[in-house]
């Protein structure tokens, strides 16, 4: 259904947000960042395991032959060097990944204050209703959107607000309906 066929057309979508598919979301969008987390402790293991092989290696070696233990010193060192760097990589990710967390739950908890939501697309504009507060924006004021299975993301221009709709907030017609219309005019 297009809303360019009439000019006074408007569509209105009753929305149910559970705070549990916004985490589904939001954990699909960092897996990335979650799998690179992940790799980043299990490096850190690995090599923690060549240390300590590299520690009693060069500690029976420095009996037999001191250039050895020389060479192993160095491998020693070379590999605590890498240690730190990796962990202070992985104390920027999680710090990162944790700031985005905090950020959604914050959100969320204000999500969970509000009891009624609803979406009203028209020819020009699509206006959220939170609590019979209206957030309206331009179609010509979306920079882009994303789209999939589970959800549509609305993102405004610069510092323009940014919605995101999962598909579980509503039925399976209006979120067909919601997703071509943001192809369509955006």
């Amino acid at each position: 259904m297009s809303t360019q066929d009439n000019k006074d057309h408007y569509i209105e979508i009753p929305l149910s947000f559970n705070p549990d598919h916004f985490w589904e979301i939001y954990n699909e969008r960092w897996k990335d960042e979650i799998t690179r987390i992940d790799r980043h402790y299990l490096q850190r293991i690995y090599l923690s395991r060549i240390l300590v092989s590299l520690f009693v290696f060069g500690f029976m070696m420095s009996f037999i032959q001191w250039i050895w233990a020389l060479f192993i010193s160095i491998g020693i060192v070379l590999s605590v060097m890498h240690q730190m760097k990796l962990t202070k990589e992985l104390r920027t990710m999680e710090t990162a990944l944790n700031a985005k967390r905090e950020e959604v739950e914050v959100w969320l908890d204000d999500l969970q204050q509000t009891s009624e939501f609803r979406l009203l697309l028209t020819p020009d504009h699509f206006t959220f209703f939170q609590d019979n507060t209206p957030h309206e924006m331009l179609w010509g004021n979306c920079a882009s959107y994303e789209t999939n299975e589970n959800y549509v993301m609305i993102i405004g221009q610069g510092d323009g607000s940014n919605f995101i709709f999962p598909r579980k907030a509503m039925n399976d017609s209006d979120f067909f309906i919601l997703t071509n219309t943001v192809e369509e005019k955006i």
